[in-house]
């Protein structure tokens, strides 16, 4: 495994952790309702899943720039288009979907009796400390002959797949080049990550703890791609 390289290490913002809160200044959530219009596969009535919502009025997202008070985080959910790469743009306050992978509907993935939707759960963003931002790099720069020790013994509980938004996560699947923008062409910036944690529902949004949802961001077209891994 090598280190983060230049081309998708091109961070806009510090690195946070999204995680459940009772209280906040803004109005970030975990799961809920994807209310902007669009977020729908085209040709169907099948809703998106909502991963998270990031309220882009909280001044330490600022620099998206979008022309929306809200990003969602979105994701296919039990059908073929859960198993591959998503790609959307967020303008005007609605949601166009540009690229997924087609197929079935599924009965039995993630899981059986997936939901439509998930709860929404109140979060906040959380600062990454020094410490974990250098765990994070350490895991994404370690050595195959390290790896084993670093993510099962030494720092177990970091390694697993979190809602994180900016900084620089743990990409369980490896670091890869940037995903090239499908409007512009041009490489796009590593926006957040999604686990497996709904918080409300103990099976989550992906069925299993070791998987990952990876989202990419460009700033000039306002388009997002969600990418998913699984260890």
């Amino acid at each position: 495994m090598v280190c983060l390289n230049m081309e998708i290490n091109r961070y806009h913002f510090p690195g946070y952790f999204l995680r459940p809160s009772s209280s906040g200044e803004w109005s970030h959530l975990i799961g809920g309702d994807c209310k902007l219009p669009g977020a729908i596969f085209p040709g169907s009535n099948k809703a998106l899943i909502q991963i998270a919502s990031l309220d882009l009025t909280d001044s330490r997202l600022s620099d998206l720039g979008l022309s929306t008070d809200v990003l969602p985080l979105l994701y296919g959910g039990a059908c073929a288009a859960g198993e591959g790469r998503l790609c959307y743009s967020v303008k005007g306050g609605s949601i166009q979907i540009l690229e997924y992978q087609e197929g079935a509907v599924y009965d039995d993935f993630p899981y059986s009796n997936y939901p439509v939707a998930f709860e929404g759960v109140s979060a906040s963003l959380h600062l990454l400390t020094a410490q974990e931002q250098a765990v994070f790099t350490q895991l994404n720069c370690c050595s195959d002959d390290d790896w084993f020790e670093l993510t099962q013994v030494k720092h177990q509980d970091m390694s697993l797949p979190q809602h994180m938004v900016g900084g620089e996560p743990y990409l369980i699947g490896g670091v890869e080049n940037a995903s090239v923008c499908p409007t512009c062409a041009q490489p796009m910036a590593l926006l957040a990550t999604g686990g497996n944690a709904a918080y409300v529902d103990s099976r989550g949004f992906l069925g299993n703890d070791f998987v990952q949802l990876v989202y990419e961001f460009c700033l000039k077209c306002s388009t997002v791609v969600q990418n998913i891994y699984s260890d």
